[in-house]
């Protein structure tokens, strides 16, 4: 385990990073909202993917705000972790498969809209179609 992160320092920070930014939450929501540890990580998880189903939200103008910029930062960290994966991902299936860059640019599209099971399956054959001409 610690030769991994000696390999890859970042995956360590943005793994703390999830951790902090999830204890941060926690702890505020259930000093200020009184919500159980499930309901914290409940709405941390929706709020800050910008589902927002609506079961949970804050109820006071300070719990708002605290909400607005922790949504913010929630989102940047979010997106900033699946464009550092994707990229790690797809330079090493371009390297391995020797894949064309607009194959390289259509997985990317299809790992970042993976929205629902439409678009997945759509994805997938696309990915496959693409890889079958490209070999």
């Amino acid at each position: 385990m610690v030769a991994f992160f000696k390999r890859h320092p970042l995956t360590f920070v943005q793994i703390l990073i999830w951790q902090l930014y999830y204890l941060v939450g926690i702890l505020y929501y259930q000093a200020v909202e009184g919500w159980t540890t499930q309901q914290c990580i409940y709405f941390i998880t929706v709020t800050f993917s910008t589902v927002g189903y609506g079961q949970f939200g804050p109820t006071t103008d300070d719990s708002r705000v605290f909400t607005a910029f922790y949504c913010v930062f929630g989102i940047v960290c979010v997106l900033t972790s699946i464009n550092r994966a994707a990229s790690r991902w797809l330079i090493r299936l371009q390297v391995r498969a020797c894949l064309c860059a607009a194959c390289v640019l259509l997985v990317f599209y299809c790992v970042c809209c993976l929205c629902c099971l439409c678009c997945l399956c759509c994805c997938y054959l696309c990915t496959c179609l693409c890889l079958c001409l490209c070999m």
